[in-house]
């Protein structure tokens, strides 16, 4: 996410270093040519011509930065990153029954869901389709106390991690809870999913 950011900015800076650059140089540029017509042009008229030439600039490099935009925005579910790849079982059709399955990575690039954190007491699931990813947390074990306390509680900790928009928790009978929430960025992503890790390898 850090690259992602630093490529941003680089877009950003290169964009506006470009515009102010054709800004200059046109108004550098304007009287010389105006000259050579035999027309003499005032300082108010060489500013707007400098002006005018940055906005044409400002314009025509739109469409380029938003299309690196969007090509930043793009999630990376097939990287190696903190989320991994979706893994599914391949079972070889030659294979008898009760042997052991053979295992192969597919990524999908458009859609992702795996565990990134499985202890006894809590264990964290991330699904991320078209782009929203939603993240899973199931609490096994843990008294109602120590779940609901308004100070430590767990479900408090959860809920304060920042960039997840969270639904109400839902009892899922014998001691189980679960917590259900969206990530609002994608730029979050893998610090919620790393300070969620965090928190079930701490219980």
């Amino acid at each position: 996410m850090r690259t992602c950011r630093q490529a941003r900015i680089l877009t950003w800076s290169t964009r506006a270093i470009a515009v102010v650059a054709t800004g200059a140089i046109s108004w550098f540029v304007a009287q010389p040519i105006a000259q050579q017509f035999e027309v003499t042009l005032s300082d108010p008229m060489q500013i707007a011509v400098g002006a005018v030439c940055a906005l044409i600039a400002l314009f025509v490099s739109k469409r380029p930065l938003d299309f690196t935009q969007d090509c930043l925005a793009v999630p990376d579910e097939v990287s190696h990153g903190a989320l991994g790849l979706e893994v599914e079982k391949v079972v070889s059709p030659n294979s008898s029954a009760g042997s052991k399955s053979s295992l192969a990575t597919t990524p999908s690039p458009r859609s992702l869901n795996t565990t990134v954190a499985d202890h006894d007491s809590m264990k964290v699931s991330v699904n991320t389709t078209d782009g929203a990813t939603i993240v899973t947390v199931t609490i096994s074990g843990v008294t109602a106390s120590r779940f609901k306390d308004k100070q430590s509680g767990l479900r408090k900790k959860i809920e304060s991690v920042n960039g997840v928009r969270w639904e109400n928790p839902k009892n899922l009978g014998n001691g189980t809870r679960e917590m259900v929430g969206r990530v609002t960025h994608v730029a979050h992503r893998e610090a919620v999913v790393a300070r969620l890790q965090e928190l079930a390898a701490s219980l």
